[in-house]
């Protein structure tokens, strides 16, 4: 009867009493690019699809606008760089961005078919990548993950993860075939931690 007894404490505490504990240390403290910022504000973000935090930053892949966004801690824009084309610098729909140890930020040119590499201030320092399924070819990169001078790319429609150093030298490929029927495949990756 005290196991009962018990066991309806339990589940009374988990129901009822510690959802209001857990929503009393949600807080909204500021929102960004949203609907309330007017159409030629430099903070209204078009279609923001990744971000990076490094340090005191906040790095924005604003997706449409063509465009990378750094933010300080209270929401201030520090740095912008980007336009829509294809020369170092530019973009076309990056849709992955990363910051590496050394603060070099990583960003898939998702339309370019390519990896651009900035430093901390914008500066363009090297890009990668071509369109096609070779080695350091791409089609459709979106995320990105840079740790230990290894950047893992989702390259989204050729359906894997190309492994390369910071320097972009191909290390490997990471693909998931099906063994048999129903079996799980890696499609079209978006993301990659």
């Amino acid at each position: 009867m005290a196991r009962i007894r018990l066991t309806g404490f339990i589940l009374l505490f988990i129901f009822f009493v510690s959802p209001g504990y857990a929503y009393q240390q949600i807080e909204c403290v500021q929102e960004l690019g949203g609907a309330g910022v007017k159409e030629d504000h430099p903070l209204k973000m078009n279609a923001p699809r990744a971000m990076a935090a490094a340090g005191e930053r906040l790095y924005i892949a604003d997706t449409e606008a063509n465009r990378v966004i750094v933010l300080d801690q209270t929401g201030k824009i520090v740095l912008s760089w980007g336009m829509k084309g294809n020369k170092p610098g530019q973009f076309k729909r990056p849709a992955g961005i990363a910051v590496d140890e050394q603060g070099r930020i990583f960003v898939s040119d998702t339309d370019n078919n390519r990896i651009q590499v900035f430093d901390q201030e914008g500066k363009w320092l090297r890009g990668y990548g071509t369109k096609g399924d070779g080695p350091r070819e791409f089609d459709g990169p979106r995320g990105l993950a840079v740790a230990h001078g290894i950047v893992y790319i989702a390259d989204t429609e050729n359906s894997r993860i190309q492994v390369l150093t910071s320097d972009g030298i191909f290390l490997r490929q990471i693909t998931v075939t099906p063994k048999n029927k129903g079996a799980d495949e890696m499609k079209a990756p978006v993301g990659v931690a």
